[in-house]
């Protein structure tokens, strides 16, 4: 009886086997390619990249996949409809900012890092009346961000209804016929040509008293903090910009400019501005944005209030500072097709910064006042 057992398990396996096909994983299985073009980004292929996909039919967090192999992807999902979010390099490799809520499509977000230097008190730097909106208590030592090497270059591109189909047997393959699993298996591809959503910021403001200034610094606040991957927009939570990087253009004896340009994530989610630097609205017919900036067909005009220009000039007497503020919403023109935003204070802009005569400060880096020496007699030394 015992010399029986075995031999009835063997039939049963052998009949199951016969009415069941065993299965193995397919090596060389894929559900889909992706296939990525960098040439609208950068001249060149970045070192590596990170793809998201956020499923659009069931409630289920992101899947994510990063490469040193940057030009196809290939993956593996279950079926359905992703929406897919291509960025170049790795979340890790960004040192201005921080990837957020990465598990679903309406909460992705890349977003600019706090200065790691804050201030005591933003006021005290930038004097009163520097913040117009709802960063918290301006009192207090936070919200300043960084701007001068931040948001670092990047490239972005959102794949919308991406169908990837299962296949007869899913993941996996019927071992008699693992050589022609292409033959029963559809794989999709999937083409991405990232493009950045960095904006450039470019701020020209006329000075009188220009060989005054010691040193400058400048705060802008009420541009995006962030922007949403797969939602392709900025976010709506403004941030409060440093800006201490200038150049100057000296066009008379007094007076000159100061220029600079930053890099941001550009007006906060359903502003745009009230006019174009070639177009004027009332005279443009053409729908043309480039491909990540948002539909802006029904957005409102950017107020004056909702941009903060503050000034802070430091004297070339080291000792005499001034400040000034500016609600520069309406003064924003764009340049779409460059993703750049200009903000021009001119000759003609009333209160532009006039500032007072002083003398240099001393350059022996030592003024003050001494006791002078006087002849005091001999004076008696121990030797």
């Amino acid at each position: 009886m015992k010399k029986l057992i075995p031999a009835l398990l063997l039939l049963l396996l052998a009949a199951t086997a016969c009415r069941r096909p065993l299965y193995v994983a397919g090596d060389a299985f894929y559900s889909a390619i992706l296939h990525t073009d960098w040439s609208d980004y950068q001249s060149y292929d970045p070192d590596g990249m990170t793809v998201w996909f956020f499923p659009e039919d069931r409630d289920e967090p992101s899947t994510r996949y990063t490469s040193a192999y940057v030009r196809e992807m290939r993956f593996t999902l279950p079926s359905g409809h992703y929406t897919g979010v291509v960025i170049d390099y790795s979340p890790a490799e960004y040192g201005r900012q921080e990837f957020i809520d990465m598990d679903r499509a309406e909460t992705a977000l890349v977003q600019a890092l706090p200065s790691g230097t804050q201030p005591d008190s933003l006021v005290g730097l930038y004097g009163p009346g520097c913040w117009r909106g709802s960063i918290g208590d301006i009192m207090a030592s936070t919200g300043l961000y960084e701007v001068t090497s931040q948001p670092e270059p990047m490239a972005l591109d959102t794949l919308h209804h991406m169908k990837v189909e299962g296949g007869e047997y899913g993941y996996y393959i019927p071992y008699e016929e693992r050589d022609t699993y292409t033959n029963i298996v559809e794989i999709q591809h999937y083409y991405s040509h990232p493009v950045t959503p960095i904006w450039e910021m470019r701020i020209r403001i006329f000075v009188k008293g220009l060989p005054m200034i010691y040193e400058l610094e400048a705060s802008l606040a009420g541009l995006a903090n962030g922007r949403f991957l797969a939602l392709n927009q900025p976010a709506s939570t403004p941030c409060l910009l440093s800006i201490t990087d200038w150049d100057s253009i000296q066009t008379g004896e007094n007076e000159g400019y100061v220029n600079m340009k930053l890099t941001t994530f550009g007006l906060c989610a359903g502003q745009k501005p009230l006019k174009n630097i070639h177009t004027p609205p009332e005279e443009s017919t053409s729908t043309k944005q480039p491909a990540l900036i948002a539909d802006w067909s029904h957005a409102q005009p950017i107020q004056p209030s909702d941009l903060r220009l503050n000034l802070r000039f430091l004297l070339r007497d080291r000792a005499t500072i001034r400040y000034y503020h500016y609600d520069v919403g309406e003064l924003i023109v764009s340049d779409d097709d460059a993703l750049v935003l200009y903000l021009e204070l001119d000759r003609n802009y009333p209160g532009f910064p006039d500032l007072p005569h002083v003398e240099p400060y001393n350059s022996t880096g030592f003024d003050a006042d001494v006791t002078p020496w006087t002849d005091g007699g001999d004076v008696d030394i121990d030797m």
